[in-house]
């Protein structure tokens, strides 16, 4: 799975882990979200800790609500998992944004969606969000974060490409 996300150079392409930590991406993965090349993040706590994360994110407390809410759901496949609470203690503790959406019990899988990022090398992406979960059981799934061809965010894309390479 790693070498088919390193090939990918059109689009941003992460493998994320059940409790959202980082397994692999390819350069753009790590690129768009401010990581070097092979950094192990944590993905919930890169966007709700990480002060950095509220200006790349135009929709900043969209997605924390989008993190409460997988990890709502995972916690009921997963009630026993003390990594999971360890990890949702942590973002409760340590932001008042998550705790509030935390608290509000939404529930939601990670689905398609659009990311409008803020990108401080390349500026405005709106990029297209699509996951692929690997194996049913895995709790592991592949990020594609794309733009539509032709666009000025597939501009961008590219040139971030370059910028880092």
């Amino acid at each position: 799975m790693l070498a088919l996300v390193g090939s990918n150079s059109e689009q941003a392409a992460l493998i994320v882990g059940r409790h959202m930590d980082l397994l692999g991406a390819n350069r753009l993965g790590y690129a768009l979200f401010g990581l070097t090349q092979g950094q192990r993040a944590n993905l919930a706590k890169q966007v709700i800790l990480e002060p950095a994360m509220r200006d790349l994110m135009v929709n900043w407390a969209d997605q924390v609500r989008n993190v409460a809410a997988y990890l709502r759901m995972a916690t009921a496949d997963l009630s026993d998992d003390t990594q999971l609470a360890e990890l949702i203690g942590e973002l409760s503790i340590k932001s008042s944004e998550f705790a509030r959406f935390w608290a509000a019990h939404p529930v939601s899988k990670c689905t398609h969606g659009v990311y409008e990022i803020d990108h401080p090398m390349v500026g405005r992406l709106t990029l297209n969000e699509e996951p692929l979960e690997l194996g049913e059981n895995s709790g592991q799934r592949v990020i594609f974060l794309g733009a539509a061809h032709g666009s000025d965010s597939a501009q961008r894309l590219r040139l971030l490409d370059s910028l880092i390479s």
